[in-house]
């Protein structure tokens, strides 16, 4: 029982040390509480509630842009993920183009906007479009990811809401497109991981 007991306590310590040595992942949402979600007023919808709502619910050359915060630690990977609302693309109207919404980012050393992607979203729903920034984006997420969208560039009358803008890197889970939500910590979703192994593990070893 007491050398049970000491490689109980070795595969605690073992998943801590783990989940602590991967906390290099990040997750920096950008939301309707975020203080500097905007360079203009704050657009990301507070809540479902405010969906329909202005000036939430934004139709072409109605943009804006805003900033995520800068990620210093060390990374491989980085995704930014857009959450928005009711992205027909591709359109379900006969006769109607593909609502167009583009996603840019402004790259330093050209000092111009860079696209990024274009949102492909879902009808009547929030739900995330996810890019992958490669390596070309560095210096950009290491300073601040500036990001910027252009609503409905062909014009055909389609509306936007947005809920929220995530930055992770590392595969950090982004959690919950819905406004109002905010994403479990990396760290936290790691540990969390590492202790229910551990209990699936000794549950096995009981029967």
């Amino acid at each position: 029982m007491y050398i049970q007991k000491l490689v109980v306590s070795g595969l605690l310590i073992g998943a801590l040390f783990n989940a602590s040595s991967v906390t290099a992942a990040t997750v920096d949402t950008i939301e309707a509480t975020s203080p500097t979600a905007n360079a203009s007023p704050n657009y990301f919808a507070p809540s479902g509630i405010a969906t329909y709502s202005s000036p939430y619910y934004r139709r072409a050359g109605q943009d804006w842009d805003w900033a995520h915060n800068a990620v210093t630690s060390p990374y491989t990977t980085a995704t930014l993920s857009v959450s928005a609302f009711d992205v027909d693309n591709p359109s379900e109207t006969a006769g109607v183009s593909n609502e167009t919404d583009e996603i840019y980012g402004w790259e330093t050393s050209s000092l111009s906007w860079e696209l990024i992607g274009v949102l492909a979203g879902a009808t009547d729903i929030y739900s995330f479009t996810t890019f992958n920034l490669g390596s070309s984006w560095a210096d950009e997420i290491s300073t601040g990811l500036m990001v910027r969208m252009l609503i409905d560039q062909t014009d055909q009358g389609w509306l936007v809401t947005l809920a929220k803008s995530v930055l992770a890197t590392d595969g950090a889970p982004i959690g919950n497109p819905n406004p109002g939500t905010v994403p479990v910590p990396a760290a936290a979703w790691l540990f969390g991981s590492a202790v229910l192994g551990f209990f699936g593990m000794r549950r096995r070893n009981q029967a």
